[in-house]
């Protein structure tokens, strides 16, 4: 029960932490980076089916600019915390809000948060 009850958090704080909100320039294109490392014990193929899920989210959210899933290469301190990184970019916060709503977005969570032991999650603003 507590598993669920923080994944449901956890999914909610996903919705509301990217635009509501927030004072985005609606011109201004957005990135967003989420860092995660995995739960020991996650398989590759577990990690295989979050990256082939990240591509079909990809190829049919027409508002995603342009996605990148990537293992880190390198280890400083900086980043031993997290094991894979996931980047969106839209061209504009409408194009941001309609990915904050799609269900893919929320399949992709749903599958990727049981499986992290740790997210860092940030959403910032850029020049086109």
């Amino acid at each position: 029960m507590k598993k669920i009850v923080l994944l449901s958090l956890i999914l909610f704080s996903f919705s509301l932490a990217g635009y509501a909100g927030t004072p985005f320039n609606k011109e201004k294109g957005i990135r967003k980076l989420i860092l995660i490392h995995f739960k020991n014990g996650t398989t590759d193929k577990q990690i295989a089916s979050i990256d082939s899920l990240a591509r079909v989210v990809n190829s049919k959210v027409k508002a995603i600019h342009k996605l990148e899933w990537g293992k880190k290469m390198e280890e400083n301190n900086a980043t031993t915390q997290y094991d894979f990184c996931l980047m969106l970019e839209f061209k504009n916060a409408t194009n941001f809000e309609i990915y904050q709503q799609n269900p893919l977005r929320l399949q992709l969570m749903g599958k990727l948060i049981p499986l992290t032991d740790k997210i860092l999650n940030f959403t910032y603003s850029i020049d086109n």
